[in-house]
């Protein structure tokens, strides 16, 4: 199925669990790879259009990953998404190296409290699915797979232990 107006705020936390599902799925359509944007209007958000919808007017599970990609960007760094790949080069270029990562392109407590290895891992996918290349992208399932790995072995993880507070 390919939703199509992929964006934030169309994923909803449905429960304490915080499962998510999306939501304003009218434009949804099953389909398999290479759906002509002639079927639809162009219709997205700015900075959330994969280039290949731009360039070849082409919707498929990539375009919908390219979106999944930016909003995890979105996560990270609490910015809009226009422009957002360009922000975040150094993040995307070294997604495993933290020092590497520059203001305001990088993981950013405002926008949430990301442990190291979560974000590094969400970083990675960011990279994998905005990827200039199509051939080079992370399928769509397997990133959405990842998230879920990410989240688990964060969940099992047990909680640090506070500091203790200093003397007075």
């Amino acid at each position: 199925m390919l939703h199509l107006p992929q964006k934030p705020s169309n994923v909803l936390l449905i429960d304490a669990d915080l499962r998510a599902v999306l939501s304003d799925v009218g434009l949804a359509q099953m389909s398999g790879s290479g759906v002509p944007a002639s079927n639809f209007s162009m219709m997205g958000t700015a900075g959330l259009i994969a280039p290949l919808v731009t360039n070849s007017g082409e919707y498929s599970e990539l375009t919908d990953g390219y979106a999944v990609g930016v909003s995890i960007l979105m996560a990270l760094t609490g910015l809009a998404a226009l422009n957002l790949r360009n922000i975040c080069r150094h993040m995307l270029c070294s997604p495993t190296s933290l020092i590497a990562w520059r203001a305001p392109g990088k993981a950013d407590e405002a926008a949430g409290r990301w442990p190291d290895e979560v974000a590094v891992g969400m970083a990675e996918l960011a990279a994998g699915l905005t990827t200039e290349f199509t051939d080079d992208r992370i399928p769509l399932r397997e990133a959405l797979a990842r998230v879920e790995a990410l989240c688990d072995c964060h969940a099992a993880q047990p909680a640090a232990a506070p500091t203790a507070a200093p003397s007075a």
